[in-house]
């Protein structure tokens, strides 16, 4: 159910939503501690680990001994499609001649008026293009990366 609470700061959207609170069954409410659990239960069930962010990769995991497991941000960004993505804008934005339209566009930050005022005319002259290839397609890209 909508709040009636929308909020942005110019970026981002935010909206408010509610929902009912749905009774759980009673082996929900079961919480175990670590102290539950012998050492050998643990080891038979469970593969522990410890977890570091590190540095250069998103996911650092250290498994015991000599096993460490490391996520690169080259595959994190695969393993979530943004690559793909990516490559499919550029191809088509490639076809509709949209990357010749933004790699031209004169830059707006300048104190000349002469330049922003051709900074302001190539805009004028671009904005329907741009405007019918920024629609809710490109947002949903733009939303899953």
């Amino acid at each position: 159910m909508f709040l009636n609470g929308l909020y942005t700061d110019g970026y981002t959207c935010r909206a408010l939503f509610a929902r009912k609170v749905l009774l759980s069954p009673a082996e929900e409410n079961i919480r175990l501690e670590l102290d539950d659990l012998s050492s050998e239960e643990v080891n038979k069930h469970f593969r522990p680990c410890t977890v570091d962010p590190g540095r250069r990769d998103p996911f650092v995991s250290y498994q015991g001994g000599s096993d460490i497991r490391r996520l690169s941000s080259f595959e994190y960004y695969n393993m979530g499609g943004n690559i793909t993505r990516m490559k499919e804008q550029q191809k088509h934005k490639h076809r509709l001649g949209i990357e010749k339209i933004e790699t031209d566009i004169p830059s707006p930050k300048t104190a000349s008026v002469e330049q922003f005022v051709l900074y302001i005319t190539y805009m004028s002259q671009h904005m329907n293009t741009l405007f019918d290839f920024y629609n809710f397609e490109t947002a949903k890209v733009e939303w899953l990366n």
